[in-house]
């Protein structure tokens, strides 16, 4: 709607209570037409808003709570299914940014169960090609392995605990074989069309 590209335009020029406004202002359209994707993705927005450009992780978590629960109620009417593994990763670095570490390493790992319980950063790798392709999109997976990467690394300036530090190295190691694995898979495919 035309709230929320006023919205984002107004956030990114730094007028963020702007945004907030116009961001508000959107909500009753959606709700009215049932547009449940785009209020989640209003809310996801408002969490991004208050966690990025307002440093307000409490407010962050509100929002992104929101969009969490409006996702599981109408998942079916949501494009990408793995948009909750977006949110479930947002929700955990906002548990990072309060320093609540023990909350935001279960979001962290609720995020990578939507793509097949129990999985990790460190399993992922192991998925077949077939597999990996249908994990779908690479950059809510990539912003998951950097988040908790950093959150790893945020913890360890706070309690100087050498384990910490070491998660965080076996976490962007992970990371950097990802997207080795994404470069390859891209390079693999656009040969196969070439042909």
């Amino acid at each position: 709607t035309l709230h929320t590209l006023m919205g984002r335009v107004l956030m990114e020029t730094g007028r963020y209570e702007n945004a907030v406004l116009e961001f508000r202002r959107a909500i009753p359209g959606f709700l009215k037409d049932s547009a449940y994707n785009n209020y989640a993705e209003l809310m996801n927005n408002f969490g991004y808003l208050y966690i990025q450009k307002l440093n307000n992780p409490d407010n962050a978590l509100a929002y992104y709570q929101k969009a969490l629960a409006t996702f599981r109620l109408y998942k079916s009417s949501f494009e990408d299914p793995l948009e909750s593994l977006n949110i479930l990763a947002n929700i955990a670095s906002a548990h990072a940014a309060k320093s609540d570490f023990d909350s935001a390493f279960i979001y962290y790992q609720q995020a990578f169960n939507e793509l097949k319980p129990g999985i990790n950063e460190h399993s992922l790798l192991s998925a077949s090609e077939d597999e990996f392709i249908t994990y779908g999109n690479s950059n809510y997976l990539s912003a998951l392995y950097a988040d908790k990467g950093n959150a790893y690394l945020t913890q360890y300036r706070i309690q100087h605990n050498p384990e910490l530090l070491q998660n965080a190295i076996s976490v962007f190691k992970s990371y950097d074989q990802f997207l080795d694995k994404i470069k390859n898979l891209h390079a693999e495919i656009s040969t196969k069309l070439f042909w």
